[in-house]
């Protein structure tokens, strides 16, 4: 099973895990109509998308709309790390969450 880190906004590689369940998910959606797939220039979900986009013979479109967010300090670190060295819930310095549906709707609207 993958670590439970942050990985947000840092490219760390899709795990064996990882790539096991977009294949999965990919068989159970191949016979869904699918008619575009976006993901962020990130190679893990860029690997994601490629996956999930092969049984429909797609390309996936990429966009910096889509990255993730970043976790500030909290990067790469396991959670309980994070509980056991920031007195704080919040990332220092990050922005919260409120912005990132605006951002993804701006990009997928493109």
């Amino acid at each position: 099973m993958g670590e439970d880190r942050f990985a947000g906004a840092t490219d760390v590689e899709l795990s064996d895990e990882g790539r096991e369940q977009s294949r999965r998910l990919a068989q159970r959606l191949s016979q869904e109509k699918i008619g575009a797939i976006y993901a962020s220039p990130l190679g893990r979900t860029l690997e994601t998308a490629k996956i999930l986009a092969a049984p429909h013979g797609l390309e996936v479109e990429t966009s910096d709309g889509f990255r993730e967010i970043s976790h500030g300090h909290w990067e790469q670190m396991t959670r309980r790390e994070v509980e056991e060295n920031f007195r704080t819930k919040r990332p220092n310095g990050k922005r919260t969450r409120t912005h990132l549906p605006r951002r993804v709707a701006r990009a997928a609207w493109r």
